[in-house]
């Protein structure tokens, strides 16, 4: 499939459990290796928690865009425009943060408050079209999410008893 990598990352304050969000990051790329979190300030002095993951190996990254469930990615297909980056030849996808620390994917929209920010940024050659590119990616990737039935429901503490 035709990409470079993916990146995940969200901002939470200093009064949320940073650790919830980067378990539903885990469970959203199917490995923990990767994720990581940063304690800052804010501009006010605030504490902040930015979480974040960055799949840099082809093969991890293929695998995380199949993650997001063929539904996902269908939605994604079809709103195509909304979501690529021509320029920087990047695939943007934001996730409802709420529905993500629940154990489903869905997509949000451009300003909603609470979000995971995605890029996947596309291996893109001169003479290639970006969208054609983009939806090869995805329709591959829907395929495997259909065959692998992911996104798989998350392991709740209870069930691991």
């Amino acid at each position: 499939m035709p990409l470079h990598n993916i990146r995940w990352r969200t901002v939470t304050s200093g009064v949320d459990e940073e650790l919830v969000f980067a378990n539903a990051l885990e469970w959203l790329c199917g490995t923990g290796e990767f994720v990581e979190i940063e304690h800052t300030k804010s501009y006010h002095g605030s504490d902040l928690h930015i979480v974040s993951a960055n799949l840099e190996k082809r093969g991890m990254a293929r695998t995380a865009v199949a993650r997001l469930g063929a539904e996902t990615l269908q939605d994604i297909i079809d709103g195509i425009g909304r979501h690529i980056d021509e320029e920087t030849k990047t695939i943007h996808i934001r996730l409802r943060l709420g529905d993500l620390l629940s154990g489903k994917v869905v997509l949000g929209e451009p300003g909603e408050h609470r979000c995971l920010k995605g890029q996947i940024k596309l291996q893109v050659y001169p003479g290639d079209d970006i969208y054609s590119v983009a939806e090869k990616l995805l329709t591959t990737a829907k395929a495997r999410a259909e065959r692998q039935g992911w996104p798989e429901p998350p392991v709740s503490g209870a069930e691991e008893e």
